[in-house]
């Protein structure tokens, strides 16, 4: 180790704190940190600075030495090998003099009154001192240059700068090191040292936690005004950002951190105090939180690693109460993250005390009933009217977490028509109207004044010593009344001129809307553009059900506008009076997308209550897990298209809420203009493959109100695009497959369209579009159907069109670059063409598809994978949106015992 001292001797008076920062790879951001300490407006020996380089090999330690050169402050730079941050901040304390001691990032920086205002409540403390101070952690947002105050743990703040008692306020537990400020002489009588086996996260959490664990009174004086902004990096490159993607956040950390502060508290003969328990709950649900994301870098982990997190995971809530499961408020937790702890760890063969009646289809006057359990399932006994039936429509649905089912949500649908009761294992269970309700076991003040604020605002309380208070008030009030109301004639006596939401909500509700909307079917695709199921079954309405009165919705910009125009379509602009008014009085609305310009269309401040069934026809066969997207949203009707998909998504166990009254195996109306082309080939010189990669979540930003996406810097250096410009726009490639017959088209997803004058295009290639035609069309025109991912290679399959899976970034996309996470489709075993990664096996592959052997056997998958083929998609389609419109009988919900 190696020692530069400062040019202020460091032999001075102590300091009252000492600042220590591991330093690794940050030269980037050292500037604007360093700047910050000289800014601070307390005297320079009031504190010191102690950087440790952690075997930087950036020009991290010249900055730091040219700083130091010139500064004010008390500085010294300590050099080490690489051990990781928590090694550096021990060599750090181990030279320290303050009496206080704090762990600031030097990719952060400093309010100019940070230190100033942390002084002053030290001084304010200085004859009964909390256990430590923390300050108040603001977010840089570094891509956009702003500041955000939305951190989880904000709400410690509320009450502005306080000393907490954490055996009387558990939910004020501190965990982040760079804000926690803590005694230094109290830390060494511990020996206390950060743990070095901690490399990835918590490592912070846990040294504080030790510290408190060991004062008598665990006690923080929390800081308001003393702001520390932590730089979110636009690189997301730091250490935290990067930690989740190591296996060994999910096995190390939770054996080093939480594993051992519990056995501090058995060493020293206590129970996990509840600020603990907080803690504990506050880290590990990020875990789970994080998982719920498509894309996860937890889904990554392997059999071992995951079964290590369970096993970890089920020593931490052994030490966790029910109570705190359920009292834990610190930030937002839904039932599901609450129920994953208690069902799956705690009680992990759990039965419910009371069955819910959670819905009620009025329509098809039908009733689910809900209730949770884990482990096997209990033996279930369903009485109606007097009989013990067996339903036909159920569903165990699995709430899946870090690769393990840790509870589940048993679904039954049963006709509303009768009285009935349920059993489970052999005990008569209560039945209650809407979800068992979070036990409570703590209540605070503010949910007390919460709950009674409407009685406390309704009823008139008298105080002694407030009667001519009162009286004031009453005169006052009674003057504000006489205003108001002489101001409310005079503008009454005003011509009166309607706001454009009041025309709107005025036309909605108008004769002439209901007469033309009324039992009306609403249909659309995307804003944009039409082409897809729900154009096509428009097309069935119109010409075998005209009797229906069918709307088709679009974007009047769009070029499928006048296409469709000219078909005869009945047409609504997008966001137009008319679209609105449809909806408020259509009793069916069926789009092929789920995003919010469909679900939610509505704008701000027009109330409408919808009345209307959503038929979801979606706009590919989904062979990848999609029940995190689709069960958020409402859907009455799910149409699919092959088994193994229908299957996927009702079947028993699986993580997807819906059951066999919401999804029906009808086919896509879309491929009912499939059909002329089945066994088609196209005529010409050369054969046309079309190359039609789906699109790429991570190299675009997120979707506007309407769906449209812009391109993310740094796409022409991406794997997608330098992939695709090896085929689409080399000469000598091009030139080998004209020597093998074939010339290239380009279709371009229509996300992906933003990047298509990015790519390198030779002229020989044929640009495609999915605007102004039909995707018939389009794939008429192909003799080889070249994807990646996309469900498309189904319409492809269907038709009888071969099929090469072009995968050129199978470990970017199984880390998380697009919104899917794996299903029960493989395309090896599943797939209707040869998976190729790269642009020489796509030759070779394309040479094997002339080989009979070779297209028999896709062509024998694809028979097997699509049950309906005959034309009729739509037809079914339409006979299973009537079905909801009406009552079910009983003998299709239920079976009798007696029958069996």
């Amino acid at each position: 180790m190696q020692a530069s001292n400062s040019t202020a001797p460091l032999e001075s008076a102590e300091p009252v704190i000492s600042i220590i920062s591991a330093v690794y790879n940050v030269a980037e951001y050292l500037p604007a940190y360093l700047e910050s300490l000289d800014a601070q407006d307390v005297d320079p020996a009031k504190f010191e600075v102690i950087l440790v380089s952690d075997g930087s090999p950036d020009e991290s330690e010249k900055l730091i030495r040219d700083w130091m050169s010139s500064s004010p402050v008390q500085a010294r730079l300590l050099t080490k090998e690489n051990g990781g941050q928590a090694s550096a901040r021990n060599q750090g304390l181990g030279v320290a003099r303050g009496t206080w001691v704090t762990f600031c990032d030097p990719d952060d920086f400093l309010d100019p009154a940070y230190l100033s205002e942390v002084f002053t409540n030290i001084e304010l403390h200085a004859d009964n001192p909390p256990a430590m101070f923390a300050t108040r952690l603001v977010s840089y947002l570094e891509a956009t240059d702003t500041y955000s105050h939305n951190h989880p743990l904000k709400r410690r703040f509320r009450d502005g700068t306080r000393v907490v008692n954490l055996d009387r306020s558990p939910d004020f537990f501190h965990m982040h090191g760079p804000t926690a400020i803590v005694n230094r002489l109290a830390a060494e009588r511990m020996s206390l040292r950060f743990a070095e086996a901690l490399r990835f996260s918590f490592e912070d959490a846990h040294y504080v936690a030790s510290y408190l664990l060991a004062q008598p009174v665990p006690t923080i004086g929390y800081v308001d005004t003393a702001i520390y902004n932590y730089r979110i990096r636009a690189a997301r490159n730091s250490s935290v950002q990067i930690g989740a993607t190591k296996p060994e956040k999910y096995t190390e950390v939770l054996e080093h951190g939480h594993l051992d502060l519990i056995a501090k508290c058995q060493i020293a003969g206590q129970a996990v105090p509840k600020w603990l328990q907080f803690m504990m709950l506050y880290d590990t649900l990020w875990y789970f939180r994080g998982d719920r994301r498509v894309g996860a870098p937890s889904k990554q982990l392997t059999d071992q690693h995951l079964d290590i997190f369970h096993g970890h995971m089920s020593k931490i809530m052994a030490e966790i109460d029910d109570e705190s499961i359920n009292d834990f408020e610190v930030m937002p937790t839904d039932g599901d993250l609450r129920n994953a702890l208690l069902l799956g760890y705690r009680h992990p063969n759990h039965r419910p005390s009371q069955i819910n009646i959670v819905e009620h289809d009025v329509q098809r006057e039908m009733t689910r009933l809900e209730y949770l359990y884990s482990g096997q399932p209990p033996q279930e006994q369903i009485i109606y009217r007097g009989r013990e039936v067996t339903p036909l429509i159920t569903k165990s649905q699995a709430v899946r977490l870090m690769g393990r089912d840790l509870f589940f949500r048993r679904h039954i649908w049963i006709p509303s028509s009768g009285t009935f009761s349920v059993h489970l294992d052999g005990a008569m269970i209560p039945l209650a109207f809407g979800r068992t309700p979070r036990p409570v076991y703590t209540i605070r003040p503010v949910q007390v004044q919460r709950h009674f604020v409407h009685d406390s605002a309704s009823k008139a309380i008298t105080v002694r010593g407030q009667k001519s208070s009162n009286r004031i008030k009453r005169a006052i009030g009674l003057a504000e009344f006489v205003f108001r109301e002489r101001l409310s004639r005079v503008r009454r006596s005003l011509p009166q001129r309607k706001s454009q939401m009041r025309r709107l909500q005025d036309y909605i509700s108008s004769p002439p809307a209901a007469f033309r909307y009324s039992g009306a079917w609403v249909l659309m695709d995307r804003p944009a553009s039409a082409n897809d199921n729900a154009e096509h079954f428009y097309r069935y309405l119109r010409t075998s059900r005209p009797n229906v009165n069918a709307w088709f919705v679009l974007d009047k910009d769009s070029p499928d506008w006048q296409r469709l125009a000219d078909d005869g379509f009945k047409l609504l602009e997008y966001g137009s009076r008319g679209h609105y008014a449809s909806l408020a009085h259509a009793v069916v609305y069926a789009s092929s997308h789920l995003d919010r310009f469909v679900t939610s269309p509505f704008p701000k401040g027009l109330k409408i209550t919808p009345r209307w069934k959503f038929v979801f026809l979606q706009h590919g066969v989904t062979l990848h897990d999609q029940s995190a997207w689709f069960n958020g949203k409402k859907i009455d009707l799910l149409t699919t298209a092959t088994r193994d998909e229908h299957e996927s998504i009702v079947g028993d166990g699986n993580t997807y809420k819906f059951t066999a009254k919401e999804v029906v195996l009808t086919g896509f109306p879309r491929h009912d203009a499939l059909r002329p082309y089945i066994g088609h080939s196209a005529s010409g010189s050369l054969k046309t493959i079309v190359v039609s990669p789906t699109w790429r979540a991570g190299l675009l930003t997120a979707a506007d109100e309407l769906g449209n996406r812009e391109l993310l810097p740094g796409f022409k250096d991406s794997t997608y695009a330098r992939a695709l410009s090896s085929i689409l726009g080399s000469a000598r490639y091009i030139d080998r497959l004209a020597e093998q017959g074939y010339r290239l088209a380009y279709l371009p997803h229509p996300s992906m369209t933003v990047a298509t004058a990015q790519l390198d295009t030779d002229s020989r290639v044929e640009i495609l579009s999915w605007q102004g035609g039909t995707f018939a069309d389009i794939l008429a025109q192909a003799d080889v159907w070249v994807t990646d991912y996309s469900s498309t290679a189904f319409e492809a399959g269907y038709a009888g069109v071969p099929v090469v899976y072009f995968q050129f970034d199978q470990a970017e996309m199984a880390s998380g670059l697009h919104i899917y996470d794996s299903g029960y489709f493989s395309f090896q075993r599943d797939g209707f063409g040869p998976v190729v990664t790269d642009e020489y096996e796509l030759l070779q592959a394309l040479a094997g598809l002339n080989s009979d052997a070779i297209r028999n056997i896709y062509a024998s998958r694809a028979a097997e994978t699509f049950p309906h083929r005959d034309a009729d998609n739509a037809a079914r389609v339409y006979r299973a949106i009537n079905a909801i419109l009406k009552k079910t009988a009983a003998g299709k919900i239920l079976e009798s015992q007696e029958k069996k």
